[in-house]
């Protein structure tokens, strides 16, 4: 375990990859030299790990063991998808938020006014009485629109 040399070559990967895009940003390359370090510092990276520990091992491109990769994420995917579903099915059913069982409410802001048990609304002759959502914060006053 070789941790000066890993730890060299990071510090190079470092700044190469931070000098490199400073130069391309003084040069004009614009976004470009960010693309273009980052590229830079995994290319360095790269370069000084198989310098530090080279390891030659010819490619395999058979498609063995590819059944278990291709199993797994099929399950995951699928846990996946299960899961957002759910998470979608628990939003829709529940409680809706205060501002929506208002029918005065035009804005959000008006929720956090307590439900108004004796008041009538300008709009019509109907007493509204609602209990206050667990949801909304109880300020202390009341208001309906005056239009």
């Amino acid at each position: 375990m070789k941790f000066k040399g890993q730890a060299l070559v990071d510090l190079g990967a470092a700044l190469a990859g931070s000098l490199g895009t400073l130069g391309l940003a003084l040069a004009g390359y614009g976004v470009w030299a960010l693309v273009l370090g980052s590229l830079l510092t995994a290319a360095w990276r790269t370069i000084g790990i198989n310098i530090l520990a080279p390891y030659f091992a010819r490619p395999d491109f058979s498609f063995r063991g590819t059944g278990t990769l291709l199993a797994f994420g099929g399950n995951f995917t699928l846990a996946r998808l299960l899961w957002f579903f759910y998470s979608q099915a628990e939003h829709r059913h529940s409680e809706p938020p205060c501002w929506a069982r208002r029918p005065w409410a035009s804005t959000r802001s008006e929720c956090t006014s307590p439900p108004c048990r004796s008041r009538r609304s300008p709009r019509s002759s109907i007493r509204y009485r609602f209990r206050p959502s667990p949801g909304c914060r109880i300020s202390g006053r009341c208001s309906l629109p005056t239009s």
